[in-house]
């Protein structure tokens, strides 16, 4: 669940980066269009971008590699007889509170979809003027659900009733219940970041700028002011509906009587560096090894088991064995003086291959696996930095792991394993 947990937070940033690029160069922009379509390809952006793994390519220098101490203490087997069990860790007790607040939220949603549906269903479908609307009994003001028109009978006499319906029937055409519904989802996936909030509610406001937008250019826009003012006394709080409250009033208001600016040429300009810059700060980084052979660099062939002399692992022996002949120390590690120990837990299904490999300790119980040690002269001139799980350790890991062949160990079959390997430098 912690690699989860991380995404999470990467996607958080990403859409905190992305809204504050909104806020600071495109909320005053009148092109409405363009700031839709940046607000939704944002947003799957951010989901999108912690998903990218960038291979990135370092040096692996001739190492020292043995096996660890722990194999001299005369024991008569390297598996541990105690099991760690770690059910209420904290990453386990944060994946729990999201799920819980993700949850209350989703119920929510749909309590406001079915209340929304039944306030429909309730409705008598009538013609006002050119416009198909359905009118209900409930002392409503008018909303779109979906592609379909909702107002209350109560409303029908207002004088301006014509203009209401007007911005409604923008939203029903230009299907901005599409935005509505992922804007609310938003806040279901990112309920802890305030800034989703203010997302969701940039998504909404941006929508009625638009329909706004449209109906000013045929009627007159104090008599439309006045109309928004009239609807304030009939409202309906449901999350999927479009609301009109005072403060959104205020912002629209001021948005109609706002002269077009500069400020969406500047934004397409800083637009694709704000993309790579996100890119390059939330993507993954996956880490390949390369050996330095005197003077040639070869390429690390990390995804082919065939290629190597053992077909099937047999034992515990063989598998501690099989990482010190494959294990690298890092060279920009070793010569930056970084050092200290990596923890990766395997996955092993029922047939002895390598189902799933996770940086992050398991609740369940899992068997540990001996120490492998890889050793590696000190760089000139550099202090040691001791960086539990650095990233180059981790990754030149990762690949001697992806090398694993099957298996054929009757004690991890449909078990989950931890390899430990200890980077240590020396002068």
């Amino acid at each position: 669940m912690e690699p989860y947990l991380h995404y999470l937070l990467r996607v958080s940033v990403a859409t905190a980066l992305f809204y504050l690029f909104y806020h600071l160069l495109l909320r005053r922009s009148k092109d409405f269009i363009f700031n839709r379509l940046y607000l939704l390809g944002s947003l799957v952006l951010s989901v999108a971008i912690p998903l990218i793994d960038i291979p990135l390519t370092f040096l692996a220098v001739d190492t020292q590699a043995f096996l660890g101490d722990s194999t001299a203490q005369n024991q008569p087997s390297i598996l541990s007889e105690s099991t760690k069990i770690h059910s209420f860790s904290l990453p386990n007790i944060l994946a729990l509170v999201y799920l819980l607040g993700a949850a209350v939220l989703l119920v929510r949603f749909g309590l406001g979809y079915a209340k929304a549906l039944s306030i429909k269903r309730k409705s008598i479908l009538e013609r006002q003027g050119d416009i198909q609307v359905y009118v209900s009994n409930s002392n409503i003001r008018a909303f779109t659900f979906f592609s379909r028109i909702v107002v209350g009978r109560n409303i029908l006499e207002n004088p301006a009733i014509s203009m209401v319906l007007s911005h409604e029937l923008v939203h029903a055409k230009e299907k901005h219940f599409i935005d509505v519904m992922i804007s609310e989802l938003l806040i279901v996936f990112q309920w802890f970041n305030p800034l989703a909030v203010l997302y969701r509610r940039a998504i909404r406001n941006n929508l009625e700028f638009r329909a706004d937008d449209v109906v000013v250019r045929s009627s007159n826009p104090q008599k439309y002011q006045l109309a928004l003012l009239s609807m304030l006394s009939n409202r309906i709080t449901l999350p999927i509906f479009t609301e009109l409250n005072s403060t959104n009033l205020k912002q629209r208001v001021i948005m109609m009587k706002t002269e077009k600016n500069q400020s969406l040429r500047i934004a397409k300009f800083a637009l694709l560096p704000m993309y790579a810059l996100a890119i390059i700060l939330l993507s993954g980084k996956n880490y390949v090894a390369a050996h330095d052979s005197s003077t040639e660099l070869q390429k690390v062939q990390v995804s082919n088991p065939l290629a190597l002399d053992t077909p099937s692992i047999q034992s515990v022996d063989d598998l501690r064995h099989f990482m010190v002949r494959q294990i690298r120390y890092p060279k920009q590690a070793a010569d930056a003086g970084r050092f200290g120990r990596v923890s990766l837990y395997l996955r092993i299904d029922h047939q002895g291959k390598v189902a799933q490999v996770m940086e992050a300790q398991p609740a369940e119980e899992f068997i540990e696996v001996d120490e492998i040690l890889a050793v590696a002269r000190l760089g000139s001139g550099v202090e040691t930095l001791e960086l539990k799980n650095h990233k180059e350790l981790v990754a030149e890991c990762k690949r001697v792991v992806s090398m694993l062949p099957e298996l054929q160990i009757q004690e991890f079959m449909g078990k989950v394993i931890e390899i430990q390997v200890v980077f240590m430098l020396q002068k």
